[in-house]
Protein backbone atom coordinates (compact mmCIF):
# COMPACT_ATOMS: atom_id res chain seq x y z
CA UNK A 1 0.00 0.00 0.00
CA UNK A 2 1.13 2.89 -1.25
CA UNK A 3 -1.65 5.87 -0.36
CA UNK A 4 -3.84 5.88 2.42
CA UNK A 5 -6.87 7.98 2.83
CA UNK A 6 -8.14 7.12 6.25
CA UNK A 7 -7.20 7.72 9.53
CA UNK A 8 -4.16 5.65 11.11
CA UNK A 9 -4.17 3.90 14.39
CA UNK A 10 -1.85 1.30 16.04
CA UNK A 11 -2.60 0.27 19.35
CA UNK A 12 -1.45 -2.28 21.74
CA UNK A 13 0.13 -5.01 18.72
CA UNK A 14 2.96 -6.98 19.58
CA UNK A 15 5.37 -6.13 16.12
CA UNK A 16 8.60 -4.74 17.34
CA UNK A 17 8.60 -1.92 13.49
CA UNK A 18 6.23 -0.30 11.81
CA UNK A 19 8.09 -1.65 9.00
CA UNK A 20 4.63 -3.42 7.41
CA UNK A 21 3.51 -0.28 6.31
CA UNK A 22 7.00 0.87 5.07
CA UNK A 23 6.00 0.79 1.63
CA UNK A 24 3.38 4.02 2.71
CA UNK A 25 3.92 6.85 0.57
CA UNK A 26 1.13 9.41 1.95
CA UNK A 27 -1.36 9.42 4.27
CA UNK A 28 -4.92 11.44 4.35
CA UNK A 29 -7.09 11.49 6.87
CA UNK A 30 -9.29 14.36 6.49
CA UNK A 31 -9.80 15.84 10.14
CA UNK A 32 -8.39 12.24 11.85
CA UNK A 33 -5.66 11.48 13.51
CA UNK A 34 -2.72 9.01 13.25
CA UNK A 35 -1.99 7.32 16.34
CA UNK A 36 0.22 4.52 17.49
CA UNK A 37 0.02 4.26 21.51
CA UNK A 38 0.91 1.20 23.60
CA UNK A 39 2.78 -1.36 21.47
CA UNK A 40 5.50 -2.31 23.99
CA UNK A 41 7.45 -4.43 22.13
CA UNK A 42 7.98 -1.60 19.04
CA UNK A 43 11.28 -0.71 18.87
CA UNK A 44 10.93 1.83 15.46
CA UNK A 45 7.87 3.34 14.11
CA UNK A 46 9.99 2.51 10.68
CA UNK A 47 7.88 4.60 8.24
CA UNK A 48 10.89 4.57 5.58
CA UNK A 49 8.94 5.84 2.44
CA UNK A 50 6.28 8.36 3.83
CA UNK A 51 6.53 11.66 2.45
CA UNK A 52 3.05 13.14 2.77
CA UNK A 53 0.34 13.62 5.63
CA UNK A 54 -2.55 15.33 5.60
CA UNK A 55 -4.16 14.76 8.60
CA UNK A 56 -5.11 16.94 11.98
CA UNK A 57 -2.47 15.17 14.43
CA UNK A 58 0.40 13.02 14.46
CA UNK A 59 1.24 11.28 17.84
CA UNK A 60 2.95 8.62 18.22
CA UNK A 61 3.89 7.54 21.92
CA UNK A 62 5.65 3.82 22.42
CA UNK A 63 8.51 2.42 23.83
CA UNK A 64 10.28 2.91 20.66
CA UNK A 65 14.11 3.43 20.64
CA UNK A 66 14.60 4.75 17.14
CA UNK A 67 11.96 6.80 14.59
CA UNK A 68 13.09 5.82 11.64
CA UNK A 69 11.48 7.51 9.60
CA UNK A 70 13.68 9.84 6.87
CA UNK A 71 11.58 10.85 4.39
CA UNK A 72 8.19 13.44 5.43
CA UNK A 73 8.60 16.08 3.04
CA UNK A 74 5.12 17.83 3.87
CA UNK A 75 2.43 18.13 6.58
CA UNK A 76 -0.92 19.57 5.63
CA UNK A 77 -3.66 20.52 8.75
CA UNK A 78 -7.08 19.18 8.29
CA UNK A 79 -7.80 21.12 11.39
CA UNK A 80 -9.83 23.90 10.50
CA UNK A 81 -9.01 25.41 13.77
CA UNK A 82 -4.86 25.00 13.59
CA UNK A 83 -3.04 25.57 10.12
CA UNK A 84 -0.18 23.20 11.92
CA UNK A 85 -0.38 19.69 12.35
CA UNK A 86 0.03 18.74 15.69
CA UNK A 87 2.88 16.42 16.35
CA UNK A 88 3.33 14.29 19.24
CA UNK A 89 6.48 12.49 19.75
CA UNK A 90 7.53 10.20 22.70
CA UNK A 91 9.18 6.99 24.07
CA UNK A 92 8.76 5.36 27.38
CA UNK A 93 12.60 4.18 26.38
CA UNK A 94 15.42 6.17 27.83
CA UNK A 95 17.48 5.17 24.77
CA UNK A 96 14.74 6.71 22.30
CA UNK A 97 17.00 9.56 20.23
CA UNK A 98 16.21 10.54 16.97
CA UNK A 99 18.56 12.08 14.36
CA UNK A 100 19.89 15.05 13.52
CA UNK A 101 18.18 14.62 9.95
CA UNK A 102 14.89 14.20 11.70
CA UNK A 103 14.99 16.96 13.59
CA UNK A 104 15.57 19.38 10.74
CA UNK A 105 13.06 17.81 8.72
CA UNK A 106 10.13 18.64 10.99
CA UNK A 107 11.53 22.12 11.26
CA UNK A 108 12.05 22.39 7.37
CA UNK A 109 7.94 21.71 7.02
CA UNK A 110 6.33 25.32 8.24
CA UNK A 111 3.02 23.72 8.93
CA UNK A 112 4.31 20.56 11.86
CA UNK A 113 4.13 22.18 15.24
CA UNK A 114 7.61 21.09 16.97
CA UNK A 115 6.92 21.66 20.12
CA UNK A 116 6.45 17.84 21.27
CA UNK A 117 9.38 16.35 19.56
CA UNK A 118 10.30 14.94 23.51
CA UNK A 119 13.46 13.12 22.23
CA UNK A 120 17.36 13.23 22.46
CA UNK A 121 19.71 13.67 19.79
CA UNK A 122 21.12 10.40 18.36
CA UNK A 123 24.72 10.84 17.93
CA UNK A 124 26.03 11.66 14.52
CA UNK A 125 29.16 11.71 12.48
CA UNK A 126 31.39 14.87 12.65
CA UNK A 127 31.94 16.09 9.28
CA UNK A 128 33.98 18.80 8.03
CA UNK A 129 30.35 20.61 7.56
CA UNK A 130 28.93 19.19 10.82
CA UNK A 131 30.85 20.06 13.50
CA UNK A 132 30.88 20.31 17.50
CA UNK A 133 32.26 23.74 17.49
CA UNK A 134 31.96 26.68 15.66
CA UNK A 135 35.30 26.60 12.96
CA UNK A 136 35.58 28.35 9.26
CA UNK A 137 33.10 25.90 6.81
CA UNK A 138 30.74 24.64 9.57
CA UNK A 139 27.31 24.38 8.14
CA UNK A 140 25.27 22.83 11.16
CA UNK A 141 26.57 22.87 14.71
CA UNK A 142 26.03 19.56 17.18
CA UNK A 143 26.18 20.86 20.50
CA UNK A 144 25.42 24.43 22.24
CA UNK A 145 27.39 27.59 20.67
CA UNK A 146 28.47 30.29 23.41
CA UNK A 147 29.65 33.78 21.80
CA UNK A 148 31.45 35.35 24.25
CA UNK A 149 33.82 38.69 24.69
CA UNK A 150 36.97 36.78 22.45
CA UNK A 151 34.64 34.49 20.05
CA UNK A 152 35.68 35.36 16.38
CA UNK A 153 32.29 35.56 15.08
CA UNK A 154 33.38 34.57 11.41
CA UNK A 155 33.12 31.57 11.65
CA UNK A 156 29.29 31.29 12.28
CA UNK A 157 28.96 33.05 8.88
CA UNK A 158 28.21 29.58 7.28
CA UNK A 159 26.32 27.76 10.00
CA UNK A 160 22.48 27.35 9.36
CA UNK A 161 21.82 24.91 12.28
CA UNK A 162 22.75 24.73 16.09
CA UNK A 163 21.38 21.10 17.59
CA UNK A 164 21.22 22.73 20.68
CA UNK A 165 21.82 26.31 22.10
CA UNK A 166 22.89 29.65 21.44
CA UNK A 167 23.76 32.00 24.03
CA UNK A 168 25.27 35.10 23.08
CA UNK A 169 27.33 37.02 26.66
CA UNK A 170 29.36 39.64 27.60
CA UNK A 171 30.06 40.64 24.13
CA UNK A 172 29.92 44.76 22.23
CA UNK A 173 28.10 43.20 19.61
CA UNK A 174 26.01 45.98 17.99
CA UNK A 175 23.38 43.20 16.28
CA UNK A 176 23.15 39.95 15.07
CA UNK A 177 24.16 40.11 11.60
CA UNK A 178 27.04 38.09 12.10
CA UNK A 179 24.43 35.02 11.54
CA UNK A 180 24.09 35.56 8.27
CA UNK A 181 22.47 32.07 7.32
CA UNK A 182 21.00 30.65 10.73
CA UNK A 183 17.71 29.35 9.48
CA UNK A 184 17.08 26.89 12.68
CA UNK A 185 17.64 26.19 16.56
CA UNK A 186 16.96 22.96 18.08
CA UNK A 187 17.39 22.74 21.53
CA UNK A 188 16.18 19.14 22.65
CA UNK A 189 16.78 19.62 26.67
CA UNK A 190 14.76 21.84 29.05
CA UNK A 191 16.92 24.64 28.27
CA UNK A 192 16.40 28.55 26.19
CA UNK A 193 16.90 28.00 22.83
CA UNK A 194 18.11 31.43 22.38
CA UNK A 195 19.89 32.93 25.39
CA UNK A 196 21.15 37.07 25.47
CA UNK A 197 22.97 37.99 28.45
CA UNK A 198 25.22 41.04 29.38
CA UNK A 199 25.61 42.74 25.93
CA UNK A 200 25.48 46.92 26.66
CA UNK A 201 26.20 47.61 23.18
CA UNK A 202 23.22 45.46 21.54
CA UNK A 203 20.60 47.44 19.91
CA UNK A 204 19.06 45.51 17.27
CA UNK A 205 18.01 41.87 18.03
CA UNK A 206 16.16 40.88 14.16
CA UNK A 207 18.04 37.43 13.23
CA UNK A 208 18.76 37.73 8.82
CA UNK A 209 17.30 34.77 8.47
CA UNK A 210 15.97 32.76 11.41
CA UNK A 211 12.88 30.48 10.83
CA UNK A 212 12.40 28.36 13.69
CA UNK A 213 13.59 27.53 17.24
CA UNK A 214 12.51 24.48 19.24
CA UNK A 215 12.97 24.15 23.01
CA UNK A 216 11.31 22.05 26.13
CA UNK A 217 11.27 24.95 28.11
CA UNK A 218 8.50 27.97 27.48
CA UNK A 219 10.93 30.19 27.97
CA UNK A 220 12.81 29.30 24.92
CA UNK A 221 14.45 33.00 24.33
CA UNK A 222 15.38 35.00 27.56
CA UNK A 223 17.05 38.47 27.09
CA UNK A 224 18.55 39.73 29.82
CA UNK A 225 20.70 42.87 31.07
CA UNK A 226 21.44 44.20 27.78
CA UNK A 227 20.60 47.31 26.24
CA UNK A 228 17.24 48.45 27.08
CA UNK A 229 16.33 49.26 23.44
CA UNK A 230 15.97 45.63 22.30
CA UNK A 231 12.71 45.67 24.75
CA UNK A 232 11.34 47.72 21.80
CA UNK A 233 12.03 44.34 19.30
CA UNK A 234 9.79 41.62 21.76
CA UNK A 235 6.47 41.36 19.59
CA UNK A 236 8.48 41.58 16.56
CA UNK A 237 10.74 38.72 17.72
CA UNK A 238 7.87 37.08 18.84
CA UNK A 239 5.84 37.33 15.41
CA UNK A 240 9.00 36.42 13.50
CA UNK A 241 9.57 32.93 15.28
CA UNK A 242 6.08 32.71 15.91
CA UNK A 243 6.61 32.03 19.71
CA UNK A 244 4.09 30.95 22.12
CA UNK A 245 3.85 31.25 25.99
CA UNK A 246 6.06 33.52 27.73
CA UNK A 247 8.63 33.94 25.31
CA UNK A 248 10.41 35.92 24.57
CA UNK A 249 11.26 37.69 27.88
CA UNK A 250 13.42 40.19 28.86
CA UNK A 251 15.11 41.04 32.66
CA UNK A 252 11.82 38.00 33.10
CA UNK A 253 9.20 40.23 31.47
CA UNK A 254 6.92 39.35 28.38
CA UNK A 255 6.11 41.09 26.04
CA UNK A 256 2.66 41.91 27.42
CA UNK A 257 4.36 43.10 30.55
CA UNK A 258 6.59 45.35 29.10
CA UNK A 259 3.71 46.92 27.85
CA UNK A 260 2.91 48.43 31.19
CA UNK A 261 5.98 48.88 32.51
Amino acid sequence: MKHLIGSLTVIETKYTSGRFLAGLESIECYEENIMWFMNNKMKELGLLNLTSIACSSFQISMNMKTLNMPNLKTMESTNPNNSKVEVYIQSESTDFCMTIHEVKMFMDIETADVDHLFSKYCKPDITETLCKKAAEGCVEIYGNVEIGPYTDVAVMKDVEVIYGSLTIKETKLKNFDFLKKLKYIAQMQYKPAISVQDNPNLVNITFPVLKRIRSETTESVVFKRNNNSTMSFCFELRQALELTEWAPTFDDLSCGELEYE
